[in-house]
């Protein structure tokens, strides 16, 4: 066979191979990229993967060429099947066939000039096979690029938001009602500040929302300690109401030791001014003073009056139940003070 003959049937098959195996590999590429980005995908909504983890699921496409050409070859034109194209374009003589079967010089020359005078071989569209495979890296690329939301387990993050939102509005109030010591309100403004701090950047929803109650608990004992410390308060100053008209220098000493046990228990803070004039802003009884029964009537009055409403606006805080406060607030009510007159038979102490 002569050798014109031989290369044009050499590159025939080269080419026709050649395109067999781009047509299977931008098929092969085109599912393998819409596969891996829709795993992709799927990986990052289910499993809430990076775009970076779930970009590996690519890596499936390192496969495409090798699987391309095992399928191509099975379609690989044989040298036979070349001879009848290339005889076709020649105009179907029979002359390519018989010099590629038969070897015979005679037939040599007439079918290179057929050859000669035939068309050009087509030339590979790569078009259509590079449209394909650019549709499947753009659905690949969108998988990747596109935001995926965060998933909401437990509360909305609106409860969080308002949870948030009334534990300032708690902490706030009873920082100005309470004096809870340096120590213990920058510890719960930290712990609030925290707590913040974790619902904006998502932590764990389930620890967040056991912190944000324990702090809630945490501010209610504060508040329910002031109102059983006010409790005790009104009942002291009840006692002394009542022992004032018998011996006024033993009810200004229980009123002394009320009132430094208002200050122990941080109820003290921004005393009313009809208070500090009287007592200054410890509540001390001035040395060497001493209150008459009207004084002492007038001071219960004031001090009950304080804690009234102190307890009244960690109750409007949320931080005490109203309907026990106004049982507290009805239980403690100061009488009015009777001075006990005594006559020849009267046996108690003091009184006028």
């Amino acid at each position: 066979m002569a050798d014109p003959l031989q290369r044009s049937l050499r590159d025939l098959r080269r080419r026709a191979r050649l395109a067999s195996w781009l047509g299977e590999w931008s098929l092969h590429l085109f599912v393998a990229l819409v596969a891996a980005g829709a795993a992709a995908l799927l990986a990052r909504f289910v499993f809430e993967l990076s775009a970076e983890q779930a970009a590996w699921a690519l890596a499936v496409v390192a496969v495409t060429p090798f699987s391309a050409f095992a399928r191509a070859r099975r379609r690989f034109m044989s040298a036979a099947g070349t001879a009848a194209w290339l005889d076709v374009r020649a105009g179907a003589t029979g002359l390519v066939v018989t010099e590629v079967e038969a070897l015979d010089e005679r037939w040599a020359g007439r079918a290179e000039r057929l050859l000669a005078s035939a068309p050009h071989a087509p030339r590979l569209r790569l078009q259509p096979l590079a449209s394909r495979s650019f549709a499947g890296i753009a659905f690949a690329l969108l998988a990747l690029w596109v935001d995926i939301p965060a998933r909401v387990t437990g509360p909305e993050p609106e409860l969080y938001e308002n949870t948030l939102a009334d534990l300032r509005e708690k902490l706030d109030t009873l920082k100005e009602q309470l004096d809870v010591g340096a120590e213990a309100e920058a510890d719960l403004e930290a712990r609030l500040e925290r707590l913040e701090a974790e619902v904006q950047e998502g932590h764990d929803a389930e620890a967040t929302f056991e912190a944000l109650d324990q702090l809630q608990q945490r501010l209610a004992e504060q508040a329910i300690e002031a109102q059983e410390a006010a409790a005790r308060a009104f009942e002291a100053l009840q006692d002394a109401v009542a022992s004032a008209g018998q011996d006024a220098s033993r009810a200004q000493e229980a009123l002394e030791e009320t009132l430094s046990k208002l200050v122990q228990e941080g109820l003290a803070k921004d005393l009313p001014t009809a208070l500090s004039e009287k007592l200054g802003a410890s509540l001390e009884i001035p040395p060497g003073a001493q209150f008459d029964l009207s004084e002492l009537k007038q001071l219960s009055a004031d001090l009950r009056q304080m804690l009234e409403g102190k307890l009244s606006e960690l109750a409007a805080a949320g931080l005490l139940k109203p309907g026990e406060l106004g049982e507290l607030l009805d239980a403690s009510e100061l009488g009015e003070l009777v001075l006990h007159e005594c006559d020849e038979d009267c046996k108690k102490e003091g009184g006028t």
